[in-house]
Order: structure tokens, then sequence, then C-alpha cells
């Protein structure tokens, strides 16, 4: 089937134009400037809209199996489509983990079964998990590694276990992602999580990356310090990136202080000086991708006595990009390469994140001047409330293509499971 996409702005290599853009089986076939192809099929009127790819959001936790009473795959991949987000990809935190290929079928069968947007599943790095990741890294875009006991007895601990399957991934040709936080800081500092916790923890995963040659991914960096790292590791030539969330971004702790458990995220909100250095890193490129660590949990679970970490925010993944641009002065370019190519090729994705002859044609189209406060009422996630309730934004999407279909569409969603495993290019053996 042929689609034609005209009379918008697209985003492509860094910069605006305009142009066309031909849609054929899925697959961008061409891009042209203005009136280039004649209609010989279906045609989607762009004018006045910005035609941008779409999100990757490399950091999400969907929590199917186990805990879909606080998402699961058909209302996370609804709240990724509004978000603008075509790609997610995925972490199991909670039991069962994967530590099998036949645990990551079946994540992959429940995600097919259910999803409207295309997916990638991290495998856990563990010790059970050893022997079976080469296998899994055929299908598997990472191992995820939990440094500190994140996940109570799961946690990585000891710096022998860290060496050994760091170096078992960097056999199996696959980023490590990381949840960095110390678990001797934490005990000792206990309640509070402070940023050497996290620093620590970066830095030893740095030095594995030195040591065994793993690719090393850190997930939501959230102190200034370890920006610095990240920074002198890839100085240093180290095969070392990271990522950061909104939240670190556009909150400070004192917020936190007056809001409580509803910015209540692991690892936590940090200061105004954390929040500025990160700024600066994301822009420069120090850090390199943007990812929501989107985290639901009802509202009734936050508002208890023991409220869970974590918070939902795919859905606003393209508003928030727009909002950074206003309050952080972070150029827009740069964080929608943050969140379409670079998590792509740091991944290696295939056509995915770019606006290209012979990629997949995932695109979102947006009117960026028209305004929307947030209401949890209408967005997707099953949480049902959101941290940014209350907040005028823009930039929310007017449908979200994913391979040429409409996913999402002024309010529509798809209503059949669309979503298929993302192409992976083969391991990296080092």
């Amino acid at each position: 089937m042929n689609l034609l996409v005209r009379g918008g702005r697209l985003f492509r290599r860094g910069a605006f134009e305009a142009a066309d853009l031909l849609v054929r089986e899925g697959r961008i076939e061409a891009l042209g400037p203005p009136g280039s192809f004649p209609p010989s099929g279906p045609a989607v009127e762009a004018a006045g809209l910005l035609v941008l790819p779409a999100l990757v959001d490399a950091h999400v936790h969907f929590r199917e199996p186990g805990l879909e009473r606080k998402e699961g795959w058909e209302t996370g991949s609804r709240a990724a489509a509004r978000g603008g987000v075509g790609t997610v990809l995925e972490i199991q935190n909670n039991d069962p983990l994967t530590t099998d290929p036949d645990r990551l079928a079946e994540r992959e069968a429940r995600a097919r079964a259910k999803s409207i947007v295309d997916f990638g599943l991290y495998a856990n790095l563990l010790p059970a998990s050893r022997v079976h990741l080469g296998r899994m890294a055929e299908t598997s875009p990472g191992f995820k590694a939990f440094l500190g006991g994140t996940i109570g007895h799961e946690g990585i601990r000891d710096s022998a276990t860290i060496h050994a399957l760091f170096a078992a991934a960097a056999a199996a040709g696959r980023p490590v992602v990381v949840h960095a936080e110390d678990a001797g800081i934490l005990a000792a500092a206990a309640p509070e999580r402070p940023a050497a916790a996290e620093t620590v923890a970066a830095a030893t995963a740095i030095e594995c990356a030195a040591a065994t040659g793993a690719e090393v991914h850190l997930f939501h960096v959230s102190a200034g310090r370890t920006a610095d790292l990240v920074e002198d590791a890839r100085a240093r030539g180290l095969p070392v990136s990271a990522s950061v969330c909104p939240h670190y971004l556009l909150f400070t702790e004192e917020e936190v202080r007056s809001r409580g458990a509803w910015l209540r995220v692991k690892p936590p909100i940090r200061g105004r000086a954390d929040r500025e250095r990160l700024r600066a890193a994301l822009a420069s490129g120090a850090i390199e991708a943007l990812t929501t660590d989107h985290a639901p949990h009802p509202r009734e679970e936050k508002e208890g006595p023991s409220p869970p970490f974590g918070l939902p925010s795919v859905d606003l993944l393209l508003p928030l990009l727009f909002a950074l641009r206003d309050e952080a002065g972070i150029p827009l370019e740069r964080l929608l390469a943050a969140t379409s190519e670079v998590p792509a090729r740091l991944f290696r994705i295939l056509g995915k994140g770019r606006l290209e002859p012979g990629a997949d044609a995932d695109f979102v189209l947006v009117d960026p001047e028209r305004r929307f406060g947030v209401e949890a009422a209408g967005l997707s996630s099953r949480a049902g409330w959101s941290p940014y309730e209350g907040r005028e934004m823009r930039g929310a999407p007017v449908a979200t293509y994913v391979r040429g279909r409409a996913v999402f569409d002024r309010g529509r969603f798809a209503s059949a499971p669309h979503g298929l495993p993302v192409r992976l290019e083969g391991p990296k053996i080092r």
C-alpha cells in the first residue's frame, strides 16, 4: 500500500525542511520537495504540521507478565503512541525476570499480542542468565544490570561477579544497560539515596567497560558528577554512553519536598546544580540519549503509607521535548535526535529513528503551537495520574504512524495490535 505525506516540515539529518514523504509497504520509499510525487493512493495532509521520526524510548517498564494491574502492553503501548513513540525498549524489573530464552520468548509473545507500537525486550544480566546470553543476544538489544540490589536480592553486589557478567555480555556482543547505585553507600545512608551512590556505581561500570570491553549504557543519570564521569570515559575512548530522563531536567529536590511521593523515583531528583549540569550535558551530547524510565504505579499506591518509586511519562514524551526546549533552552533538534536517531544507533536497531529511504515509515505529525493542559484523564497509562498534571504544554502528537499505519490518530487508537519486535544488527563481538 502506498501513502503520501505532503505539505509538512520534516525533521531529517538534524534539520527541518519542507518535503513530501512517500511510503510503500510500510517503509519510506522516497522523499522530495513539495509536490514531487503525484498522488497514487491515500494522502496525509500535513500542511502546518511538523513531520518527525517516531520517537524511540529506550527505557520503559510495562510490567507484564506479573504486574499487569500497574500497566501491561495494551495500555503501555497506547500511552507510547499518544506520546509520539513508535518503538519502546522494555525492561522487566519485576518477577519473573528474563534470565533465559524461554522467558524472553514469552515476553515477546505477550507484546506481539497486545502492543500497537514496535518493541525490543532487554534481558536481565544475572548469574542465572550468564550461560544464555549468546542466544538472547540474537533478539535482545541489551542486558540490564542492577548495581546495588535495587530489586531486592536480584542486584549485583560483589566486584568479581560484576566483572564476570560484564565480560560475558561483551562476549555475547550486546550493551550492558545499568541502574547505577552502590549497595554499600545506600545501606549506610538509608533512607537517603545520595549522589555518591550513583557516581561510585557508575565509576564501577565504566571501569568494567575498560577491563572487559563491554559496551555500557548508564540509565537515568541524576547527578552532575556522573555526567562528568561519562564525558571523561568517552574522552578515553571507552564504549560508554548514558541517558537522562525529563524529570531530572524539569524538577529539583525543592519540588520533591513539596510534592512527596508523586516525584519519588530511583535515583532521586536532585538539586538545581545537578539539574543545570545535566541540561548542559544533554545539550552538548555528553549525555547522548533521553528516555522516560516510564514506571507506572496506581494512584492508590502512590497515596499509600509506603509509596513505590517511579512515575509515568511515556504518554507525554514528545510534549516534554517542547517543554525542555522552552524551559531549559535545549535545541529541539538535539532533543529529537536524543529520542530517535541516537537510541536507534546505540542499540543497533535497524530502520528506526530517522526519515530516510529504506527506513520503516515511523513518523509523527505534530502542531508545535497547539497548547494543552495536562489532565490524567486524557492520558492512556493505567497509572491514572501524571507528575505533570495541570502543566500547560505544547507539541501533543496529532497522529503517530508505525510502519506506515496510523496507530494513534486524533484521539483514536489502532483497533488491533500492530507491534513487532525490532530488527537488530548482529551482535558486536569484541
